[in-house]
């Protein structure tokens, strides 16, 4: 994902992926192509800490990397396979479809494991 922020709002930013997102990898560059160029890699986390020094002056380009493909918001396939049995009127093929697709997980590594799940309780 690729944002740009202004200053005032940068802060705010990184706190709520942080919170939303996890503690992924992410980047940031600020007063790109400028004399006084920026450029921070680490965690969220590590990027939260360094945008409360106070020296946040000009655009921010953000970019955050993808999660782990097995978890979405700390929930496993598994966990999601079930919610979906349990709170959609979606057919396991649907379900299926639309994890892999999600998380970049091939269709038949999906259906197999929610096909074991989908009939149990």
């Amino acid at each position: 994902m690729v944002f740009y922020e202004s200053p005032r709002r940068i802060e705010a930013l990184l706190a709520d992926a942080l919170e939303v997102l996890g503690d992924r990898q992410a980047f940031w560059g600020r007063e790109l192509t400028k004399t006084f160029e920026e450029l921070q890699s680490g965690s969220l986390g590590e990027l939260v800490a360094k945008s409360k020094d106070g020296r946040n002056r000009g655009e921010f380009v953000v970019i955050i990397w993808p999660g782990k493909k097995e978890e979405v918001k700390g929930q496993t396939v598994e966990e999601l396979i079930l919610w979906y049995r349990d709170h959609s009127e979606l057919s396991l093929k649907d379900v299926s479809r639309r994890l892999a697709d999600d998380l970049g997980i091939p269709r038949s590594q999906i259906y197999q494991q929610a096909l074991a799940l989908w009939n149990k309780e």
